[in-house]
């Protein structure tokens, strides 16, 4: 790996690391993170992957935007303090050994010293979606598989290859991304059959989609962008939501938006803050939109509260 290093380098913040949420410190964490390689505009489908190093470290009930597999990358062992009942716990890591955090538990831990490491962040509809059911990922600190490491050292490789100038083919890059993540699930997730309407969306899907609307409720979201979510074409998938919620994407979209934005206001938010963060394009646009589809104006919303 270290052959495809760019020595001379000039490192960057590791700002594109997909971090949903932090309690304090993930600006600081973002600043003390310097990036080397990243999948970020290399078309990889389902998967970011991030190679990084550190001059200390701390990170407290951190968020991925998906389930998280570290490796150590350096040669020497690595001590991590993590959160042990009231207080901290030592984990020394060897080389190439992997951390497995699922999607939407909290992350905290720091050390000292330098680092050199590289996370995945996967998609958990992706995951879902190779592995052709819901899966559940188990936690797990200081692992040793060689099968998965060796998969995810492949992708270091083809990230840090890009870095170089070299050409990776898309084939390849594609099929050890599908070949990791089906490691990962097969190895280290249990597999949680839930029964869907033959032709429509499973519900653990419906319930993948509506978590990642909220998430992202105030972007420019997309009809094609909320079937990929769940792994099916635009049509078809307009089609099957329509008949699963009774609304179309949009039409739930729309409500969602809403919704928040009502609990927002009655929470004496800003009305500017609350129609940019809730996806509409203006202050008056949330006016409308509240008048037409509740048939009330934020001057009644707030006096009914």
């Amino acid at each position: 790996m270290g052959r495809c290093m760019k020595i001379s380098k000039q490192h960057t913040p590791c700002s594109e690391m997909k971090i949903a949420h932090s309690r304090s410190t993930t600006r600081q964490l973002l600043t003390d993170t310097q990036l080397t390689a990243s999948s970020v505009g290399l078309g990889w489908r389902g998967l970011q992957l991030d190679v990084c190093h550190n001059v200390g470290f701390h990170a407290e009930e951190l968020l991925f935007e998906g389930h998280f597999v570290g490796i150590h990358l350096g040669p020497e062992p690595l001590t991590i303090r993590v959160p042990s009942g009231d207080g901290w716990c030592e984990l020394t890591f060897s080389q190439h050994a992997l951390w497995i955090h699922p999607r939407g538990r909290p992350f905290s831990a720091n050390h000292n010293g330098f680092s050199s490491w590289a996370g995945a962040v996967i998609d958990d509809a992706f995951l879902d979606a190779v592995m052709g059911d819901h899966c559940s990922l188990n936690e797990a600190v200081m692992i040793q598989d060689r099968v998965l490491s060796s998969l995810l050292i492949a992708l270091v490789s083809l990230i840090t290859d890009h870095d170089q100038g070299i050409v990776c083919n898309s084939n390849l890059s594609a099929s050890l991304v599908h070949s990791f993540v089906a490691s990962l699930g097969s190895r280290h997730a249990n597999v949680v059959h839930s029964p869907a309407r033959r032709g429509g969306i499973a519900p653990h899907k419906i319930t993948v989609l509506q978590n990642w609307l909220r998430e992202n409720i105030g972007e420019n979201l997309r009809v094609d962008d909320m079937a990929a979510q769940v792994g099916l074409s635009t049509a078809h998938f307009s089609r099957e939501f329509r008949r699963e919620m009774g609304v179309t994407p949009w039409g739930y979209v729309l409500a969602l938006r809403l919704e928040i934005a009502v609990a927002g206001l009655k929470g004496g938010e800003d009305i500017y803050e609350v129609a940019s963060r809730c996806g509409f394009s203006s202050r008056s646009h949330l006016c409308r939109a509240l008048r037409q589809h509740l048939g009330i104006t934020v001057r009644e919303l707030l006096i009914q509260h």
